[in-house]
């Protein structure tokens, strides 16, 4: 008899517990927030390498985003932090962008349309006759080819020591022509044996 008074209080305690805490908890609203307000970018120069060999160089109008599409999902790139980007090829169908801090990003992207302002006017590129855009000048493309196929990557074209922006270990610095980071030594292991 006793036990049965523990569990009927008891289930009358958890009852009241219950409707309680429901009756503290909120319903979700969601509510609008205003866009925070974007930042007008400067002009921003970029040398434009064509299919054809051919290089304009200018400010870029129209464009301060680069839409990629990656294998995590869609993103839409800032070309103010961008380094360079390497458009899709026959011969290499992914498209990367090296950012400035030296990271990068492969996927597939679909310009349409260039619009840059150059000294003789102005000029508007298919989308299909860029090979690469470069947005910090004295870099050039470097390619390497390893297990996982091609990788670009920037190298300043005026140091001796080949500084890379978007390779493997590259110096993660603003500043393409600062000195890399040291490389670091792993030193080897010893199999462990009992005695």
């Amino acid at each position: 008899m006793k036990m049965s008074r523990i569990s009927v209080c008891a289930a009358v305690l958890a009852g009241v517990v219950s409707s309680v805490s429901f009756a503290q908890e909120k319903e979700a609203v969601a509510t609008a927030v205003p866009a925070a307000s974007v930042q007008k970018m400067g002009p921003i120069t970029v040398t434009v390498d064509l299919v054809g060999g051919q290089k304009i160089t200018g400010t870029l109008t129209e464009v301060t985003l680069m839409p990629i599409r990656t294998a995590f999902g869609e993103a839409s790139v800032p070309l103010a932090e961008v380094a360079g980007v390497k458009l899709a090829t026959a011969e290499d169908t992914s498209t990367t962008i090296i950012m400035k801090n030296g990271d990068s990003i492969t996927g597939a992207t679909d310009l349409k349309v260039l619009a840059v302002d150059t000294e003789w006017g102005s000029a508007k590129i298919n989308g299909s006759s860029v090979a690469s855009i470069l947005l910090l000048p004295d870099l050039k493309w470097n390619a390497t080819i390893g297990l996982n196929g091609k990788r670009w990557s920037l190298v300043d074209s005026k140091s001796q020591q080949g500084n890379q922006l978007g390779a493997p270990g590259a110096s993660s610095n603003a500043n393409p022509s600062a000195s890399p980071r040291p490389a670091t030594t792993i030193p080897p292991t010893r199999p462990v044996t009992n005695q």
